[in-house]
């Protein structure tokens, strides 16, 4: 048997990104092993393997040793910068920023592949995802399958020992571009829109037909905002939909009654919707905002909240 074979590798599943969602942890190997779990897990279920006082040991299983579990505790959401009693958790949705950390030691074998499979609906943030055993990174891949993301991590040290190693598994975690791009850039975009086509009705159109565009938007915001999977009702995305409207109105009523000299508005609105386009890039390249930006969605959070 190939030498590389008898290494262990190890897959871990998650469906969720949330504080506190389960995680399904295997690890299959030709040879016996044990591991020793170094992060504070609550240990749900034990499928296949021994557990006692963090340590596992391998149960053989058709021609293959084996251990399986469920876990709680692996993702943690992260904290704002500005205050790290508040989290990029449910309540800044779409805006969901996480971190799966799991630490262990291996005993007796060494590590082939680690393999990290998601929903298709989160993506981990690259440049901030890493696999180290004893210091080493480990080579990052990804594929797509089922509706799955499969984030491989190769081990590409060609002189492996069999002997103790400490693994760390640090992957941060987002909603994925797709998902990100349905609820807040295209409805940006559909704004602008309707910001356009509100602008020539007030020029040109009577009142009750100004209102009607506006009312229309309106029932196409509050539909969109029905078909979010929504986490719960008091989020960032509710009180952006909401502010939406209302600057929709403002924006129609200035223009008919003030005519040209609306144009401040397109001032005002231009730079919100520059600042707020330049945020949701940073937020997909590194999971966060500005403080500035924390600062002021913060103080919505806690308007709200009363």
């Amino acid at each position: 048997m190939n030498s590389f074979n008898k290494g262990v590798n190890v897959y871990i599943k998650l469906n969720s990104i949330y504080r506190d969602s389960l995680v399904e942890i295997t690890f299959t190997s030709f040879s016996n092993f044990k591991v020793l779990l170094e992060n504070y897990l609550d240990i749900l279920e034990v499928n296949d393997g021994n557990y006692k006082e963090k340590y596992f040991f391998s149960e053989k299983i058709d021609k293959k040793y084996k251990l399986s579990f469920i876990a709680r505790g692996l993702i943690s959401e992260k904290e704002l910068s500005i205050n790290p009693i508040e989290y990029y958790g449910t309540q800044l949705y779409p805006f969901i920023s996480s971190k799966l950390e799991f630490n262990f030691k291996l005993f007796n074998s060494y590590i082939n592949t680690i393999i990290v499979d998601i929903s298709n609906n989160y993506r981990t943030i690259w440049n901030k995802t890493s696999v180290k055993v004893n210091e080493k990174e480990f080579k990052m891949m990804h594929s797509e399958e089922n509706e799955r993301i499969l984030y491989y991590f190769l081990n590409q040290d060609k002189d492996i020992q069999k002997n103790l190693l400490d693994c760390k598994i640090n992957a941060f975690l987002r909603l994925s571009g797709t998902e990100l791009s349905k609820i807040i850039d295209f409805p940006i975009w559909y704004w602008i829109l309707v910001l356009f086509f509100t602008t020539l009705a007030a020029l040109s159109a009577k009142l009750n037909t100004l209102l009607a565009i506006i009312g229309g938007s309106w029932i196409f915001i509050l539909r969109h905002w029905t078909r979010i999977n929504l986490p719960r009702f008091h989020t960032l995305i509710t009180y952006i939909y909401i502010s939406s409207t209302v600057a929709i109105f403002i924006w129609g009523i200035f223009w008919k009654i003030f005519n040209y000299w609306a144009l401040v508005l397109v001032l005002i609105y231009g730079y919100i919707i520059v600042n707020l386009l330049s945020e949701i890039k940073k937020f997909k390249f590194e999971g966060c905002f500005s403080n500035i930006t924390e600062k002021i969605i913060l103080r919505i959070m806690k308007k709200y909240k009363k």
